[in-house]
């Protein structure tokens, strides 16, 4: 209600557009959301988060293509944000690019390695090792996975990984 509001209030509201997206999407509206990321893109092209958003919300309906051209673009404009890299790399797993995707995980890694804060490298070195585990490389996925255990130790997702990459062994 709140964004529906601030939209009939304001002219060429790429945020609002955008957060109106987020509540639609937390409501199961995928659909109704990607329309309001797609008009946050035309009001403000170089707006990188809004291609994120809108690549995001259709990556999880499944339309990895048109993702992958919003991640691109995000890259395009932020070429040093890892978490884009990130995004990408999930795209392309999504579509079977494991190589791709690989590469797009060492660069997020290369880019931000530190181990700390809340940002940190983790989920990098985890979808790293799950991008490792469907080419087959399963000493170098563990590599990354022990990574992730070890920065982020609370995380039960990291070590369910490690272990099944352990059974694999």
């Amino acid at each position: 209600t709140l964004w529906k509001h601030t939209l009939t209030c304001t002219r060429d509201n790429p945020l609002a557009c955008n957060n109106l997206g987020t509540a639609l999407l937390d409501q199961g509206r995928a659909d109704e959301a990607i329309v309001q990321y797609q008009k946050a893109v035309e009001i403000e092209p170089h707006g990188a988060m809004f291609h994120v958003y809108l690549g995001n919300a259709l990556l999880q309906k499944k339309q990895a293509d048109e993702a992958i051209v919003q991640f691109r673009k995000a890259i395009e404009i932020e070429p040093d944000q890892a978490v884009h890299h990130e995004n990408l790399g999930d795209a392309l797993l999504q579509k079977g690019q494991v190589d791709e995707a690989i590469a797009q995980f060492q660069k997020a890694i290369e880019i931000k390695p530190d181990k700390t804060g809340f940002h940190n490298s983790a989920a990098f070195h985890n979808n790293l090792g799950n991008a490792l585990i469907r080419k087959g490389a399963v000493d170098e996925a563990m590599v990354h996975y022990r990574n992730a255990v070890e920065i982020e130790p609370a995380n039960a997702a990291f070590h369910y990984n490690l272990a099944n990459a352990l059974i694999r062994k």
